[in-house]
């Protein structure tokens, strides 16, 4: 399929794969994951999400598994040619880092993947438009404490990439060009956060900062694949278990052409590697075999930050992360306040009507 058709989502999406059955969870308890990341023992009661039967275990085990392969293999930094990185040792793996569950929980399992190399640091990027009111810089500061008080020998930086108004405005026709074919409001706004993340220039304590690892982890597939988005959740009340079955397979086989190949370029023009531990082919194995009910508990009425995607949540309590775990989930766009630059940056210029969601996107700077 051509990359630059301009057709609907469901003509992108390819047939590519036939997804396996889902069956009940192997009684064999994997390794790793029960002797690293034993279950607490209220872990059936603590969210009301019933028993967990080896789920978390096998999940944890493919999860851990995939972050591992992508951090052994990290190459060299880049060179640090301006001199904005002086004084300090270079990190080989960033991550895309909202605070929320999905990046905590590959955050904790990157520290536990680099424990020969504990004096590695790790560069945790986190981009706002709003600078420190952001809600994901927010969450951001809450759960870096929480990584530090876990892996206490590990040095997190937080890079706080803050874009202005003014930047938003000149980066954008970049941005778009980035993006095509896919051109509405809402990929320019995931798209705008995305480029910042990977340009990786900011500040770390208040000092300037520009990450040179050419890596650059991100949580992509977590919610397509454990019904992350509340759209399941109307499935579920509407077509049952059978109808969240069909949609996150469609959300799946459409995924790269809605989203990895659009963000892969925005990465590229950082001069990095997006990887994407959640589309590891073992996680989405054993993620597409598991009962959804171990997966996603959409049944029950509990708001989101408990029962969605309720395995990486428990997955998340067994590394440590307790606070994080609850964490409601928040689109990008509107977590960095990249959403509110774009209606900003087009009241500015008189625009009337400034699209959103799956509208057009048109030029908002002259």
């Amino acid at each position: 399929v051509s990359t630059q058709s301009t057709g609907s989502d469901d003509a992108l999406a390819a047939d590519w794969c036939a997804f396996p059955a889902r069956l009940a969870v192997q009684p064999t308890t994997p390794a790793y994951a029960s002797s690293e990341f034993p279950p607490p023992h209220d872990e059936d009661e603590r969210d009301g999400c019933g028993a967990d039967c080896g789920a978390t275990d096998a999940f944890l085990d493919a999860l851990f598994a995939a972050v591992r392969v992508r951090v052994w293999a990290a190459p060299p930094p880049l060179s640090d040619d301006d001199g904005s990185s002086t004084r300090r040792a270079a990190a080989r793996v960033a991550m895309l880092y909202s605070g929320g569950v999905d990046s905590a929980l590959l955050a904790a399992l990157v520290d536990r993947a680099l424990d020969d190399a504990r004096d590695e640091p790790i560069d945790l990027i986190n981009v706002s438009f709003a600078g420190a009111t952001a809600p994901d810089r927010v969450t951001a500061l809450a759960t870096l404490d929480e990584l530090r008080a876990l892996a206490p020998w590990r040095e997190w930086r937080l890079v706080c990439v803050d874009a202005s108004d003014d930047e938003w405005r000149a980066a954008q026709q970049r941005v778009q060009q980035l993006c095509a074919p896919r051109a509405s409001v809402m990929d320019v706004n995931i798209g705008i956060a995305l480029w910042f993340g990977a340009q990786a220039r900011g500040t770390v304590d208040g000092a300037a900062y520009c990450s040179r690892a050419r890596v650059l982890l991100s949580g992509h597939g977590a919610d397509e694949q454990c019904g992350g988005y509340k759209r399941h959740r109307k499935f579920f009340a509407r077509q049952g278990w059978p109808g969240v079955q069909a949609e996150l397979e469609h959300d799946l086989r459409r995924l790269w052409a809605r989203n990895l190949g659009r963000d892969d370029r925005l990465v590229a023009d950082g001069s990095r590697e997006l990887r994407c531990p959640f589309l590891d082919e073992r996680v989405g194995r054993a993620l597409a075999q598991l009962p959804l009910e171990r997966v996603c508990n959409l049944a029950s009425t509990e708001e989101d930050g408990i029962a969605d995607k309720h395995i990486i949540r428990r997955a998340a309590r067994r590394t440590g992360l307790t606070a994080s775990s609850w964490l409601g989930k928040r689109a990008i766009q509107f977590g960095s306040r990249a959403a509110a630059a774009y209606r900003v940056a087009a009241r500015s210029l008189g625009k009337q009507r400034t699209g959103h969601g799956q509208g057009e996107h048109g030029y908002v700077c002259v």
